[in-house]
């Protein structure tokens, strides 16, 4: 991979001499005169800087209803077909990402390379930039330039919710979840940075403080399938198993759920009462698949004689 090369300024120091010279010298040789006479003013001139615009803190993801992403930032990473056409199509920064999204990095910071005097002081930028380091997990670069977004634009919302991911990877949760709701104060109607905040809550078991965040967010995406079971799983931490019965068959009807969420749905159905609908949902799940608890598998069928 290629990273950024920047430019290295260098300070020329201009003596004065008291002397008076004896007559008109040329500074430069005849070759050097040849190598420079086709240079002009404009070399020098302050390259086109591209106006930073807030329609464009987010690139535009897939629109089908039963997608799989919460929103339209950024640092969507599922990678989808028709989310990698649609960034591409945002400019030479967007099509930048989109090279990203396709593991073709070098060609994507190539592009960004070349658009780089164009966007000193576009945020956007700097975002693109970061996300392509973050795809290839170099977390500590991603950091970087999210932060120099950031200087930029202080109250610019994907940038500080990415550097909440980051956090959240790093173990540095409170961090992360300042990161978030700073993100969520920028910019309110953003999905994304709440969705965050509310997961990560989750996983310590704050289901009162998850619980107003997600029914919100559940009023306004609610054909979204990661907001539909973070809501369940509230739900029965808060032991409304009926409601949260009711959103897992809401999501089992238009998609296709993860083993996990199946153990979890046949759980909820047992505690209802159930029986029969939980052990017809038990024997969807693959034994061999190892992308569930399978201790709480063996002790579900157990307890309730599934």
């Amino acid at each position: 991979m290629r990273t950024i090369q920047w430019p290295l300024i260098i300070i020329f120091a201009i003596t004065g001499c008291s002397s008076t010279p004896k007559k008109t010298v040329s500074e430069f040789s005849e070759d050097i005169e040849q190598e420079f006479k086709n240079v002009e003013n404009s070399v020098f001139e302050q390259p086109y800087q591209v106006k930073y615009d807030d329609t464009s803190d987010f690139y535009p993801q897939e629109s089908e209803e039963k997608g799989s992403v919460v929103s339209d930032e950024t640092l969507d990473l599922t990678r989808n077909k028709e989310t990698i056409k649609a960034v591409a199509k945002e400019g030479p920064v967007g099509e930048a990402m989109s090279l990203c999204y396709s593991n073709q990095n070098d060609q994507g910071f190539k592009l960004l390379q070349a658009q780089a005097k164009f966007h000193q002081k576009n945020p956007t930028f700097y975002l693109a930039l970061g996300n392509c380091y973050f795809l290839q997990q170099k977390y500590r670069m991603a950091l970087l330039f999210y932060n120099k977004a950031r200087e930029i634009n202080s109250n610019f919302a994907p940038a500080i919710n990415n550097i909440g991911v980051v956090h959240e990877l790093d173990g540095l949760h409170q961090n992360a979840l300042s990161a978030y709701a700073a993100a969520t104060k920028s910019r309110p109607l953003s999905s994304t940075p709440s969705f965050n905040q509310a997961q990560l809550l989750l996983r310590y078991n704050l289901s009162k403080l998850a619980l107003p965040i997600l029914e919100k967010l559940h009023q306004t995406e609610n054909n979204k399938i990661e907001i539909i079971l973070a809501l369940a799983s509230c739900y029965i931490l808060e032991g409304r198993f009926g409601e949260a019965a009711v959103l897992f068959e809401r999501a089992k009807d238009n998609f296709k759920l993860p083993t996990q969420q199946l153990l979890n749905y046949a759980y909820v159905m047992a505690l209802t009462g159930k029986k029969g609908d939980a052990k017809d949902i038990l024997e969807e799940i693959d034994p061999a698949d190892g992308n569930y608890d399978q201790s709480f598998y063996a002790k579900l069928k157990q307890e309730f004689g599934l």
